[in-house]
């Protein structure tokens, strides 16, 4: 039932339209790639979680009110550190995050980590996800050293699970080195974009 709930939300948020200044990119569970789980999602190159508009259609509360509804049934019938907890976790603030809801999304992203870390523990590859966002939203706070801790966490996560020259490497090479621009960490950042593009020169 809660999965369900959790598909449909997903089904709801993605009909809506993106605006100006749209949302993140966002990876959910079911969108995984090889090796039945997801890479790590894009960061547009902006100073933070782009954020979204506040003239919404009333899709994402539909789909909030599906992820809120999986989070209770999950909580009651598996506990409060089930691993199937995350997929609604993430979901609920990707749409705070979109509307503007920095500090809500960020506490529920952590709540995403620490749950899929007890789980599953601190290497799976399911972490990437809410790793890769929640260090997004560290960087529109400003707070580059708890982000950039972050993402060499999801790029060491995806080596190891995909190898250091899967694709999936190049967007969390990517996002990393968005952050170091914004710290003017110029140089480090050019040798990772450097290193994306010869990933993606054997594809």
């Amino acid at each position: 039932m809660a999965a369900s709930l959790n598909a449909l939300a997903e089904m709801y948020r993605s009909q809506e339209p993106v605006l100006s200044g749209g949302t993140a990119s966002s990876t959910s569970a079911r969108d995984s790639g090889e090796g039945g789980w997801p890479g790590p999602p894009r960061h547009r190159p902006s100073s933070g979680w782009p954020g979204g508009d506040s003239r919404r259609t009333g899709v994402q509360g539909e789909g909030g009110g599906f992820y809120q509804r999986s989070l209770r049934i999950n909580e009651k019938t598996l506990g409060p550190n089930h691993p199937e907890l995350a997929g609604a976790l993430e979901g609920l603030a990707a749409i705070h995050a979109d509307e503007g809801k920095l500090t809500k999304a960020l506490s529920l992203y952590e709540r995403a980590v620490t749950v899929t870390e007890r789980a599953l523990g601190p290497r799976h590859p399911r972490l990437a996800v809410p790793l890769s966002h929640l260090a997004a939203l560290y960087l529109s706070r400003k707070r580059f050293r708890e982000a950039e801790a972050l993402h060499q966490r999801v790029i060491a996560i995806t080596e190891q699970v995909r190898g250091p020259r899967h694709p999936d490497l190049v967007t969390a090479l990517e996002n990393y080195a968005l952050l170091l621009r914004a710290m003017k960490r110029n140089t480090e950042a050019a040798a990772l974009d450097e290193r994306a593009r010869a990933i993606l020169a054997h594809y």
